[in-house]
């Protein structure tokens, strides 16, 4: 640097140089892709990265004028962020399952009306044959911007296996899928090809039945059964008779489900009998057991605790560096606390992740239950805190200060029992010099002044 600017290497040219050129190619892709891209990032895109070009072609023929660097490296890093992490799928511009899972909830939890048009794109056909991956992103694409067209508060959501949601406030549920339906049978022309959908779209209303997410998926799986094999194109106005139909068929697959669910119970006795040491399968069957009792007593499901309990502790035949070699493998965090003492605090983290992946669980309930039973956590849920409760009690412990006290209280008052069992555990930690979890401490704080 000298008194008049900046004194420019060749290193600093090439920068700006290169950051002319990327920036340059960022604002092109962006231009020959706007079709594919949410209208977000576009719009962000044409705002910025000409601001962008412009300041670094400035600092270029400009070199005794400083410009600050975050000026024209901030819209790069914005755009990169919001394309990586958008809620947008990139090919067609609509939001992702996640965003509708989401819109989903708020819409149920302030009781407002709305209507969701599902539409299954099978497939494309261009000059009597069947598509190939570009025409059918390309259509896909085409079809969901007039869509979203059609007026203001309609939200397109991708779904797995080329599906589609058109979510709307509007209850005029019959209009609309008139209009959608008009749209997906218009032919586009893409490279001079003539293409063609074929659709199966379903249209329903917000109910009495679906009432929460797993409900609304479920009843998509519903509808795509009702789809006929046979017929191109199909379009279903859902009535009350539709709703009352799935519902029945769903209750009977959650009996199915709840007897699947203890066949598996019995199959992870066994596996855990099997995995783990005569004594800790004692003390699991002990701690599965006294979940049950306490999800019995607190009105939680009893298979939920009785799967918690069984696997609490299914990381423990792992030693410490092999459970420290399997976090740092699938990148689970690791604090220092657990890093110093792993058997102890550690299992529980390991132990979920085995939970999910070797032994199939999907309830986020019980993987958090399993994550959380060494050191719990503020604003546990109720499975959470019976979990923590049932492995502090269960009927193999002995040697414990209050248990008495502590297990008649468990069945009364689960926010002052976690206050007690932690209060405990904080003392004996502290005179025995034993090393403790943060988490622990914010817990405690938080059930004390619960």
């Amino acid at each position: 640097t000298t008194s008049s600017g900046i004194e420019f290497t060749t290193f600093f040219y090439s920068y700006i140089i290169i950051g002319i050129l990327s920036a340059s190619y960022c604002l092109w892709t962006t231009i020959h892709n706007q079709k594919h891209l949410a209208k977000t990032i576009v719009m962000c895109v044409y705002i910025f990265v000409p601001v962008d070009i412009i300041l670094l072609v400035l600092q270029l023929f400009m070199p005794h004028t400083i410009f600050i660097s975050i000026t024209y490296v901030l819209p790069l890093t914005i755009f990169y962020t919001m394309f990586h992490s958008n809620p947008f799928n990139e090919v067609t511009g609509c939001q992702n399952e996640h965003s509708f899972e989401t819109r989903f909830i708020d819409n149920m939890r302030i009781h407002r009306k709305f209507t969701i048009i599902y539409i299954k794109l099978a497939s494309t056909i261009a000059d009597g044959h069947y598509h190939d991956k570009k025409q059918t992103e390309f259509i896909a694409a085409a079809k969901c911007q007039k869509i979203e067209a059609i007026k203001h508060g309609i939200h397109i959501y991708s779904l797995p296996g080329n599906a589609y949601a058109v979510f709307t406030n509007s209850r005029n549920m019959v209009s609309l899928a008139g209009r959608i339906k008009t749209i997906l049978e218009e032919p586009i022309e893409y490279n001079g090809i003539i293409l063609e959908i074929h659709y199966k779209m379903a249209a329903f209303n917000n109910n009495t039945y679906i009432t929460d997410i797993t409900k609304l998926f479920s009843f998509i799986t519903y509808l795509n059964g009702k789809f006929s094999q046979d017929i191109e194109n199909q379009c279903i106005i859902c009535e009350e008779n539709d709703y009352a139909d799935f519902f029945y068929l769903y209750k009977i697959e959650c009996m199915l489900a709840d007897i699947r669910n203890k066949m598996d119970l019995n199959e992870l006795r066994k596996a855990m009998e099997q995995e783990l040491s005569s004594k800790r399968y004692l003390h699991t069957l002990g701690v599965s057991y006294t979940a049950a009792c306490l999800a019995m007593a607190h009105g939680a499901d009893m298979d939920s605790a009785m799967t918690a309990g069984l696997l609490h502790d299914c990381a423990k035949p792992l030693k410490g560096e092999e459970q420290i070699a399997l976090c740092e493998k699938n990148r689970l965090e690791i604090t220092e606390v657990e890093r110093i003492n792993p058997s102890a605090l550690l299992h529980a983290k390991v132990g979920a992740y085995l939970a999910q992946t070797r032994y199939k669980v999907t309830d986020a309930d019980i993987l958090n239950a399993i994550r959380y039973h060494t050191t719990g956590r503020p604003k546990m849920s109720r499975l959470e805190k019976i979990l923590y409760i049932a492995d502090y009690i269960e009927p193999g412990r002995k040697h414990v200060a209050d248990l008495e006290t502590i297990r008649q209280m468990a069945y009364r008052d689960l926010d002052a029992t976690m206050a007690k069992i932690l209060e405990n555990t904080l003392a004996y930690l502290k005179t025995t010099d034993g090393q403790i979890d943060h988490m622990t401490e914010e817990t405690y704080q938080y059930y004390k002044h619960s």
